[in-house]
């Protein structure tokens, strides 16, 4: 490889590879089909598609040198398919389920965590933030995110493109609240954290996908919608009525408008046309004072 490429594959490798997939087995890995497609189609869904497929690439070729070495007999991660997240998305994952199919789903799921659908539904958070969702999140109005759980669900760090400490406001829905109070009255928290893991302290991601995949198909919804999708029906409420890209991008958490563009900007399509009444409103009333 060239020096840029050496360093291209070393800091996909460091960066968002190895915080998510560095602690496991190699035969974990290799089975886990489920967990990979979302790591490289959720949780890195903002970065280039070339850095994604960086991403697959030094992960399937690990394996694939396992499988050379005798470590492994074979893998499960061949093939795997990037959704694209440039202008010309394939948008195979905007799915806009009815209010019935996210009841259906979000009662497809434990009981003490179908609060998850609400708060994505509600306030567009990541998987990882929703689960990691504590009482002093809830405000007056507001809904406030300090942190997200680990893929593994060991412990929380830091949001996406925030330092430890920061936080992320959004505003939320007073059936979010109304459900969040339900959910305490019912289940209780722990420390604080309103959804608490099985075997370890928080819920896993790869368990609670594959019990939302299941959700979904009870529901009747489309194949391909995922817990990231429900950030998308977030996202496309608000642009529908109006409020401005630039708040929402804010409050999804994304690390540049750019990024609220390259996603959601078919979603507002009708700028253009109030662009034009602006332009021939102002121009009818500047050649009436001249």
């Amino acid at each position: 490889m060239a020096p840029e490429t050496r360093r291209a594959y070393r800091s996909v490798l460091d960066n968002h590879v190895l915080p998510t997939l560095g602690d496991r087995a190699l035969g974990q890995v290799a089975q886990d089909r489920e967990g990979t497609t979302q790591l490289l189609n959720q949780s890195l869904v903002e970065l280039s598609r070339q850095r994604r497929e960086i991403a697959r690439l030094v992960i399937t070729g690990t394996l694939d040198e396992a499988v050379r070495a005798a470590r492994l007999s074979r893998h499960r991660l061949d093939g795997i398919r990037l959704v694209s997240n440039s202008g010309s998305h394939d948008r195979s994952d905007f799915v806009f389920p009815s209010r019935s199919q996210i009841e259906v789903l979000a009662a497809g799921l434990r009981p003490d965590i179908q609060l998850t659908i609400w708060l994505m539904r509600g306030c567009g958070l990541r998987v990882s933030e929703a689960l990691a969702i504590r009482t002093d999140c809830f405000m007056e109005g507001t809904l406030r995110v300090f942190e997200q759980v680990q893929p593994d669900g060991r412990g929380t760090v830091a949001l996406k493109h925030r330092s430890p400490g920061e936080s992320r406001e959004m505003p939320a829905p007073a059936y979010l609240l109304e459900a969040a109070d339900r959910h305490v009255s019912e289940h209780g928290t722990r420390d604080g954290y309103l959804l608490a893991g099985a075997r370890v302290p928080f819920v896993q991601h790869r368990g609670y996908l594959k019990s939302f995949t299941r959700a979904a198909q009870l529901a009747g919804i489309p194949e391909g919608f995922t817990p990231h999708s429900l950030r998308h029906v977030f996202a496309s409420a608000l642009l529908a009525r109006g409020v401005p890209i630039t708040d929402v991008a804010e409050w999804l958490g994304h690390r540049s408008i750019e990024v609220t563009y390259r996603i959601y900007g078919h979603l507002v399509p009708s700028a253009w046309g109030r662009a034009r009444e602006a332009l021939d409103a102002e121009y009818e009333a500047w050649s009436k004072a001249a």
